[in-house]
C-alpha cells in the first residue's frame, strides 16, 4: 500500500508520524472536539467562571444527564468539549489526582499540579498503538489558597533566612494563590488559559452586543484558526 501525507497509511497508529511530522490520530481527536459543544472559562481577580454549551441531540435524553461540567474538588471544577465518555473518564482521573494529593499532603491540589498531571495522562494516550487519543479538550479552573499551607506534622515555621531558610513572599512582593485557569488539548499540551480558542470565537461573534469585547488582533487570530 502506498503511503501518502494526507493520512493514508499514517493514521493507523499513534506511534506513526507522517513524513512532514504530523500525528493524524491526534488531529482526528481535535476534529472531534470541534464537533462538540463550546466550553467557556473566564478568569477574573475574584474567581473563575466555567460554562458549557449543552447540545440536545434527542428528545429522549433524560434531563440533567450527560453533564459536561463537574466538580473535581472543593476548589476545582472542569468542563469538557468533545466525546462525552472521554470527558467522564478525564473527570474521574482528575478527581483521583485531587484525592491522592489530599491524602498525601493534607491540602487541596494546586491548579498547576493538577493541570500538569492531567496533561501527562492525556499525552500518554498518544504514545502507544493499543490506545487512542482523548477526543476532548478540557478547561480546568479553580482557586489556589493564598495562605501558606503547613506540612502535616510540621513543628514550627523553620528559619526565615540564612542557609536553608525560606524566602519571605512579602519581602519579594510575590502574590501566592488566587484563581487559575488551564486548558488541556488532546495532544496533552496544557497552558495557562487567558482567552481560549472557542472563547475568542464567541467573543468575535458577540462584538456588536457588548457582552464581550476583543481587540482587532484577537479577531484576526480567530479568523486564522477557523480558516
Amino acid at each position: 500500500m502506498q503511503q501518502t501525507s494526507i493520512g493514508t497509511g499514517y493514521d493507523l497508529s499513534n506511534s506513526v508520524f507522517s513524513p512532514d511530522g504530523r500525528n493524524f490520530q491526534v488531529e482526528y481527536a481535535v476534529k472531534a472536539v470541534e464537533n462538540g459543544g463550546t466550553c467557556i472559562g473566564i478568569r477574573t481577580k475574584h474567581g473563575v467562571v466555567l460554562a458549557v454549551e449543552k447540545i440536545i441531540t434527542s428528545k429522549l435524553l433524560k434531563p440533567n444527564a450527560n453533564k459536561r461540567i463537574a466538580t473535581v474538588d472543593r476548589n476545582v471544577g472542569i468542563v469538557t468539549s468533545g466525546l462525552l465518555p472521554d470527558g467522564r473518564h478525564l473527570t474521574s482521573r482528575a478527581r483521583d489526582e485531587a484525592s491522592s494529593w489530599r491524602r498525601t499532603y493534607k491540602a487541596p491540589i494546586p491548579m498547576s499540579a493538577l493541570a500538569s498531571r492531567l496533561g501527562g495522562y492525556v499525552q500518554a494516550y498518544t504514545l502507544y498503538s493499543s490506545v487512542r487519543p482523548f477526543g476532548i479538550s478540557a478547561i480546568v479552573g479553580g482557586w489556589d489558597s493564598e495562605a501558606e499551607m503547613p506540612v502535616d506534622g510540621q513543628v514550627g515555621g523553620g528559619p526565615t533566612g540564612g542557609a536553608g531558610g525560606k524566602a519571605s513572599f512579602e519581602d519579594q512582593n510575590i502574590r501566592r494563590g488566587g484563581p487559575g485557569l488551564y486548558m488541556i488539548e488532546p495532544s496533552g499540551l496544557y497552558w495557562v488559559s487567558y482567552i481560549g480558542r472557542e472563547v475568542a470565537y464567541f467573543c468575535m461573534l458577540t462584538q456588536d452586543t457588548g457582552l464581550l469585547r476583543c481587540s482587532n488582533r484577537q479577531r484576526s487570530t480567530v479568523r486564522e484558526r477557523r480558516t
